[in-house]
Protein backbone atom coordinates (compact mmCIF):
# COMPACT_ATOMS: atom_id res chain seq x y z
CA UNK A 1 0.00 0.00 0.00
CA UNK A 2 2.88 2.31 1.21
CA UNK A 3 4.16 2.16 -2.49
CA UNK A 4 1.34 2.51 -4.53
CA UNK A 5 1.39 6.14 -2.35
CA UNK A 6 5.08 6.87 -2.85
CA UNK A 7 5.17 5.27 -6.52
CA UNK A 8 3.27 9.19 -7.42
CA UNK A 9 6.25 10.73 -6.00
CA UNK A 10 9.52 8.61 -6.12
CA UNK A 11 11.99 11.44 -7.84
CA UNK A 12 13.38 8.51 -10.18
CA UNK A 13 14.08 6.06 -7.52
CA UNK A 14 12.84 2.49 -8.68
CA UNK A 15 10.84 1.19 -5.91
CA UNK A 16 11.00 -2.47 -4.74
CA UNK A 17 9.41 -3.74 -2.16
CA UNK A 18 12.35 -6.10 -1.59
CA UNK A 19 14.64 -2.75 -0.85
CA UNK A 20 12.60 -1.26 1.31
CA UNK A 21 12.86 -0.67 4.94
CA UNK A 22 10.28 0.14 7.68
CA UNK A 23 11.41 2.59 10.38
CA UNK A 24 9.13 3.21 13.39
CA UNK A 25 10.04 6.37 15.60
CA UNK A 26 8.01 6.74 18.01
CA UNK A 27 4.40 7.68 17.00
CA UNK A 28 6.04 8.16 13.53
CA UNK A 29 6.01 5.43 10.43
CA UNK A 30 8.47 5.69 7.98
CA UNK A 31 9.50 3.81 4.85
CA UNK A 32 13.28 3.85 3.10
CA UNK A 33 12.78 3.06 -0.27
CA UNK A 34 16.43 2.58 -1.62
CA UNK A 35 16.72 2.64 -5.57
CA UNK A 36 16.68 -0.99 -6.56
CA UNK A 37 19.90 -0.91 -9.06
CA UNK A 38 22.35 0.04 -6.48
CA UNK A 39 21.66 -2.89 -4.08
CA UNK A 40 21.89 -5.53 -6.90
CA UNK A 41 25.37 -4.48 -7.27
CA UNK A 42 28.08 -1.76 -7.93
CA UNK A 43 27.14 0.98 -5.34
CA UNK A 44 30.56 0.66 -3.80
CA UNK A 45 31.62 1.81 -6.95
CA UNK A 46 29.81 4.42 -8.06
CA UNK A 47 29.03 6.25 -4.78
CA UNK A 48 33.01 7.58 -4.69
CA UNK A 49 32.96 8.85 -8.22
CA UNK A 50 29.41 11.01 -8.68
CA UNK A 51 26.39 12.53 -7.30
CA UNK A 52 23.31 9.55 -6.35
CA UNK A 53 20.21 9.90 -5.95
CA UNK A 54 19.44 6.76 -3.24
CA UNK A 55 16.41 6.74 -2.07
CA UNK A 56 13.74 7.98 -0.93
CA UNK A 57 12.03 7.91 2.56
CA UNK A 58 8.37 8.05 2.88
CA UNK A 59 6.36 9.24 6.11
CA UNK A 60 2.96 7.95 6.89
CA UNK A 61 0.28 10.35 7.06
CA UNK A 62 -1.74 9.40 10.80
CA UNK A 63 -5.25 10.84 9.69
CA UNK A 64 -5.41 8.36 6.61
CA UNK A 65 -2.61 5.71 6.71
CA UNK A 66 -1.64 7.05 3.05
CA UNK A 67 2.72 7.52 2.32
CA UNK A 68 4.09 10.63 1.19
CA UNK A 69 7.59 11.27 0.36
CA UNK A 70 9.28 13.25 3.66
CA UNK A 71 13.35 13.23 2.88
CA UNK A 72 15.51 12.20 -0.46
CA UNK A 73 18.42 10.73 0.04
CA UNK A 74 21.92 12.00 -1.89
CA UNK A 75 25.04 11.60 -2.14
CA UNK A 76 28.56 13.19 -3.76
CA UNK A 77 32.20 12.37 -3.67
CA UNK A 78 34.49 15.12 -2.07
CA UNK A 79 38.06 14.89 -2.41
CA UNK A 80 40.32 12.54 -0.89
CA UNK A 81 38.25 9.65 -1.16
CA UNK A 82 35.36 11.34 1.65
CA UNK A 83 31.55 10.85 0.13
CA UNK A 84 29.10 12.65 1.74
CA UNK A 85 25.29 12.04 2.08
CA UNK A 86 22.58 14.35 3.26
CA UNK A 87 19.07 13.96 3.91
CA UNK A 88 16.84 16.60 1.96
CA UNK A 89 12.76 17.57 2.09
CA UNK A 90 11.75 17.65 -1.14
CA UNK A 91 11.69 20.98 -0.78
CA UNK A 92 14.86 21.49 -0.54
CA UNK A 93 16.14 22.13 3.23
CA UNK A 94 18.70 19.70 4.53
CA UNK A 95 17.41 18.10 7.49
CA UNK A 96 20.58 15.25 8.43
CA UNK A 97 24.05 15.42 6.99
CA UNK A 98 26.92 12.66 7.22
CA UNK A 99 29.22 10.98 4.99
CA UNK A 100 30.00 7.10 3.98
CA UNK A 101 33.02 4.89 4.45
CA UNK A 102 33.75 2.56 1.91
CA UNK A 103 35.02 -0.62 2.56
CA UNK A 104 35.58 -3.96 1.26
CA UNK A 105 32.50 -5.89 3.03
CA UNK A 106 29.89 -2.76 1.83
CA UNK A 107 29.29 0.60 3.66
CA UNK A 108 29.51 2.25 6.61
CA UNK A 109 27.41 5.93 7.24
CA UNK A 110 26.46 8.44 9.59
CA UNK A 111 23.91 11.26 9.94
CA UNK A 112 23.33 13.92 11.97
CA UNK A 113 20.95 16.06 12.20
CA UNK A 114 21.53 19.97 11.05
CA UNK A 115 21.40 22.15 13.90
CA UNK A 116 18.30 24.45 12.89
CA UNK A 117 15.44 25.81 14.46
CA UNK A 118 12.57 23.21 15.42
CA UNK A 119 14.68 20.56 14.69
CA UNK A 120 14.85 17.26 16.40
CA UNK A 121 18.62 15.88 17.50
CA UNK A 122 19.29 12.67 15.74
CA UNK A 123 22.23 10.70 14.97
CA UNK A 124 21.65 7.78 12.86
CA UNK A 125 24.98 4.97 11.95
CA UNK A 126 24.48 1.95 10.40
CA UNK A 127 26.21 -0.44 7.09
CA UNK A 128 24.93 -1.39 4.27
CA UNK A 129 26.18 -4.83 2.15
CA UNK A 130 24.25 -6.07 -0.53
CA UNK A 131 20.77 -5.47 -0.25
CA UNK A 132 20.43 -5.51 3.84
CA UNK A 133 20.88 -2.32 5.48
CA UNK A 134 21.95 -2.55 9.33
CA UNK A 135 21.39 0.12 11.98
CA UNK A 136 24.06 0.32 14.74
CA UNK A 137 23.13 3.67 16.16
CA UNK A 138 19.66 5.15 16.46
CA UNK A 139 19.35 7.98 18.74
CA UNK A 140 17.05 10.81 18.87
CA UNK A 141 16.53 14.22 21.60
CA UNK A 142 12.90 14.67 23.12
CA UNK A 143 13.49 18.25 22.71
CA UNK A 144 13.42 20.83 19.46
CA UNK A 145 16.62 23.01 19.12
CA UNK A 146 14.21 26.42 20.36
CA UNK A 147 12.24 27.76 17.45
CA UNK A 148 12.83 31.64 16.76
CA UNK A 149 9.69 33.83 17.50
CA UNK A 150 8.80 36.70 15.22
CA UNK A 151 9.24 39.76 16.79
CA UNK A 152 6.40 42.60 16.42
CA UNK A 153 8.17 45.42 14.36
CA UNK A 154 6.76 48.70 15.76
CA UNK A 155 6.29 51.60 12.94
CA UNK A 156 8.58 54.31 12.52
CA UNK A 157 8.39 57.55 13.16
CA UNK A 158 7.96 58.82 9.49
CA UNK A 159 5.26 56.19 8.65
CA UNK A 160 3.14 57.37 11.73
CA UNK A 161 3.53 61.26 10.50
CA UNK A 162 2.53 60.20 7.01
Amino acid sequence: MAFSFLAHESYGVRLELDFAFFIQCGPEQMLLALDQPWLEGGLAEAIGTRPLLLGVVGQRAQVNGSYSTAWLLISWPEDAGRVCLAVHRPSGPQVLFGSVAIASKGLSFGLRSVRTPGAVPIELEGRLAGSKVEVTTALSGHRRITRRSPVPMEPSHSELSS
